[in-house]
């Protein structure tokens, strides 16, 4: 379950499904970063934070390891996010080493460009 990979609890918990290697989450009314219909910027920041380590434990099959954001980089907004949207995130790893991993994380909501950010993960 996809609570179990991430530290956060609900009300916090930013990823509602995982699939292939894209991770999602539906846009929700009771969601705490929804304003006036709109999600948040920092809830996008969080979702891709939380799709980040979800992938993590999916594609790469961490285990013991508990990686930890050491730098977030180059963020964008593109578009706004609504209640009732289902955002998408994409992840792709630039370079991986035994104790550092870089990445660009990139968020859509129907296939339109909504978020995108570049993280270093400490291993």
């Amino acid at each position: 379950m996809i609570e179990d990979l991430l530290p956060q609890k609900d009300p916090i918990v930013m990823v509602s499904s995982l699939k292939d290697d894209n991770i999602f989450l539906e846009i929700k009314d009771d969601n705490i970063f929804l304003d006036n219909n709109i999600f948040q910027e920092a809830g996008i920041l969080e979702h891709i934070a939380q799709a980040v380590i979800v992938y993590m434990y999916n594609k790469e099959k961490f285990t013991s390891i508990q990686p930890k954001i050491g730098k977030i980089s180059n963020t964008k907004f593109e578009r706004e996010v609504h209640k009732g949207e289902i955002l998408e995130t994409k992840i792709n790893i630039r370079i991986k080493n035994d104790d550092v991993l870089d990445l660009e994380a990139i968020s859509f909501v129907y296939a339109e460009r909504v978020a995108s950010t570049e993280m270093l993960l400490i291993l």
